[in-house]
């Protein structure tokens, strides 16, 4: 997995010192989130030496004469990853294709020659998951090259980073081990306990058999599972009138809203928990010694495979908790 810099997006013309300060931000976020999780970054040689406003370029842009007044931290976090570029052109897995065919159309354009796109392009055809980071692009685009039509990510806001982290787990192979490298950035809104994502492959049929079922019910989890735990009632949708503040939701309304996004969740039965043996096989305890009894619970089959949850806690840092995978866990009468 990888990063490139896309440098045909840096172009700074027509745009507000506003629009120019927030864009870098959420750049420098991206690099930032990207060092926290060791993946490489790749910029192309001639980054800082092609104009980005005018005639200047990047370094022009930070002296007191320049026409672009953005806050001097913000220049000098973006010069100390400048400083330390990494260049793709020195990776040991050069993509077959590159540099032959750098001529590259996004999204139904005209092809231009664009060496930084076209190297995470041929990367994505090798089954490599590889994403562009620019300045104002975002989301999934189309790229074509004289050999091949690929879908290739932009990455900039949290979705769009959570989104490539999701179809990076496909594109590194779909395995366990990909799962559990990617899942805690491809789903940033919920908290794993322990290591509850290598029992991923405990399911009835192993992880692969279930894996597609599995990330659904994960990213409705990470996308809508905080407000429908806690968003008060009578809103069975996002887009619905908000209810009172500070009332939680029924279980039932819990249900329904899970419902509406096709999963399938319910709590436990009041015996389950009264029964010593199978209280205890659903509590998880996190960080401070507090333990959770885990009684909710998503039904990848009717019959089989669950995940156990929990609602946001503040030691959790107001995530929702996923605390279990498992089969099915005992019941009264087992």
């Amino acid at each position: 997995m990888a990063f490139v810099v896309d440098g045909s997006d840096w172009k700074l013309n027509g745009k507000s010192a506003t629009q120019v300060e927030a864009a870098i931000e959420q750049f420098l976020g991206a690099l930032g989130d990207a060092n926290d999780a060791e993946i490489p970054v790749w910029f192309s040689e001639n980054f800082q030496a092609d104009p980005v406003l005018g005639n200047q370029i990047i370094w022009e842009l930070m002296g007191p004469g320049s026409p672009l007044q953005l806050p001097t931290e913000l220049w000098q976090e973006l010069a100390a990853y400048l400083g330390r570029p990494r260049h793709y052109i020195e990776d040991e897995r050069q993509p077959q294709g590159f540099p032959i065919h750098f001529d590259i159309a996004i999204d139904g354009g005209m092809p231009e020659p664009n060496p930084d796109v076209a190297w995470a392009h041929h990367s994505v055809r090798e089954g490599r998951a590889v994403a562009c980071i620019g300045l104002w692009r975002t989301g999934v685009f189309s790229t074509s090259s004289a050999v091949a039509t690929e879908s290739l990510h932009w990455v900039g806001d949290s979705r769009s980073v959570a989104e490539f982290w999701r179809e990076g787990i496909d594109i590194e192979g779909n395995t366990l081990a990909a799962f559990e490298r990617f899942a805690a950035r491809a789903y940033p809104e919920l908290y794993f306990c322990g290591n509850v994502l290598h029992h991923a492959g405990d399911f009835v049929g192993g992880y692969h058999a279930n894996a597609a079922n599995l990330k659904r019910h994960l990213a409705v989890l990470n996308d809508y599972g905080h407000w429908a735990f806690t968003a008060a009632p009578p809103a069975q949708d996002p887009t619905d009138p908000p209810g009172t503040a500070g009332n939680l939701p029924p279980d039932q309304l819990v249900q329904a809203r899970f419902a509406r996004k096709q999963v399938d969740i319910a709590p436990e039965h009041a015996n389950v928990k009264s029964n010593k043996t199978c209280r205890e096989a659903r509590e998880v305890a996190l960080g401070g010694g507090q333990v959770l009894y885990c009684e909710w619970h998503c039904k990848l089959q009717g019959h089989q495979n669950r995940i156990h949850l929990h609602r946001p806690v503040t030691e959790s840092n107001d995530k929702l908790v996923v605390a279990i995978f498992a089969q099915h866990l005992p019941l009264p009468g087992d």
